[in-house]
């Protein structure tokens, strides 16, 4: 079956579902949402989908012009198919998370093996769907992403100033780590993951107390998604001279070591 014709045989259910929860309804109220996608019919699909519900969405038919696209339009999420005929959907995403970092990115695939999967998530995807999916899977997973990032909303859950480490100065506000002049920038998972550990040095969480902590239980997260968010992290501080400050415990989890 294939994702637009998954999608209209779950319509009315998943219609129903949302209309009976405020919550759903009230975060897709004046949602903007930019689809990459070269499928014509999915984009007319969601494009009503979206409508009914108070959001809007845009399409791109190409990898192309992208950025301006997102300049222009300043979307609040962006779905993303990997499988573009003249870019590289791995190669705009980085793109993309190099000019907008806190812009939430949701990969939306037929490729679905683990390496695909491992690598969209290190090169800075916040989720990835694998078609063909259910449309209300996809709206739980966009209303997880939007509630994780600062955009939901501009600036109502943007914390103000610094969680500071030694030498390590996390900003709250713009989602960046900084050492000694040296400033890295995080994906929104990554800032939550560090920030849950710096909060708490010396502290084990396991892999399923970061989930529950950063993701909810609502989410679907796996374990290994802990480990490419940890891997990430430590070269991110080890690029910015702040190696070994995160310990892996056999069969505990991870722990800040750092001001311990």
């Amino acid at each position: 079956m294939s994702l637009v014709e998954d999608v209209a045989k779950n319509d009315r259910d998943t219609m129903d579902w949302f209309k009976g929860s405020s919550d759903q309804s009230c975060l897709c109220k004046g949602l903007k949402v930019l689809l990459i996608d070269d499928d014509v019919k999915l984009h007319l699909l969601f494009k009503d989908y979206l409508a009914g519900f108070g959001g809007e969405l845009i399409s791109h038919l190409s990898g192309q012009n992208v950025e301006e696209q997102v300049s222009k339009i300043a979307p609040d999420l962006v779905l993303l198919d990997i499988m573009l005929p003249e870019i590289s959907g791995f190669d705009l995403l980085a793109s993309l998370k190099s000019s907008y970092q806190r812009l939430p990115v949701i990969i939306i695939s037929a490729r679905d093996d683990v390496f695909d999967r491992v690598f969209g998530l290190e090169s800075g995807a916040d989720d990835y769907l694998a078609k063909p999916f259910s449309p209300r899977e996809l709206m739980a997973r966009i209303k997880a992403v939007l509630r994780r990032s600062v955009l939901m909303e501009p600036g109502a859950y943007l914390p103000k100033g610094y969680l500071v480490n030694g030498e390590l100065s996390l900003d709250l506000a713009k989602m960046t780590l900084d050492r000694q002049g040296q400033s890295a920038n995080l994906t929104v998972a990554e800032f939550n993951v560090l920030k849950l550990l710096m909060e708490r040095p010396g502290r084990v969480y396991s892999r399923e107390e970061i989930i529950e902590a950063v993701f909810g239980q609502k989410y679907s997260v796996s374990p290994r998604n802990i480990d490419v968010h940890i891997r990430r992290l430590r070269i991110i501080l080890e690029q910015i001279g702040a190696e070994n400050l995160i310990k892996t415990l056999r069969g505990g989890g991870y722990c800040w070591v750092g001001g311990v």
